[in-house]
């Protein structure tokens, strides 16, 4: 459990430094890309909400107790959506105030949500029987790429 808390952590601190404006340049293109970016990321997130139970959620990787296997909606087309709304928003910081050094928090940000994913679905495999074909099926963040 401590491992994933640990994992939380960088993920919200890695958010959070991407908002950070420290050697930024702004631009009306990344003004652009940023409010598609986070445009997609709500509409993703609704997305969500409509084809999960809010009692599923859970902030650490282990699933809840009573959690629900869902594979309906976005979960259709990849594992992690809600990971991949966190990926979005995440890129259109960057873009809204681009620097180098966001770049590297980006990857880190990744890595984590990456971490992240594994070890959720290493609880899925044992709570559900149906995952191992769920998951040769599905792409784990982006549909038809990874």
């Amino acid at each position: 459990m401590m491992y994933s808390r640990l994992l939380v952590f960088f993920q919200f601190l890695f958010l959070t430094v991407l908002f950070v404006p420290f050697g930024c340049v702004q631009s009306v293109w990344g003004n652009v890309v940023a409010s598609g970016l986070f445009t997609l990321a709500v509409g993703l997130f609704v997305w969500i909400l409509f084809h999960n139970k809010s009692g599923n959620f859970n902030i650490v990787p282990e699933p809840k107790e009573h959690a629900n296997f869902v594979c309906s909606g976005p979960y259709r087309f990849v594992r992690h959506p809600m990971y991949t709304g966190v990926m979005l928003i995440a890129l259109g910081a960057m873009a809204l105030q681009f620097a180098l050094w966001k770049i590297a928090i980006v990857m880190l940000l990744c890595l984590v949500l990456f971490l992240k994913a594994r070890r959720e679905e290493g609880f899925w495999h044992l709570k559900e029987a149906s995952y191992c074909d769920y998951k040769r099926g599905t792409k784990m963040f982006i549909p038809c790429l990874f």
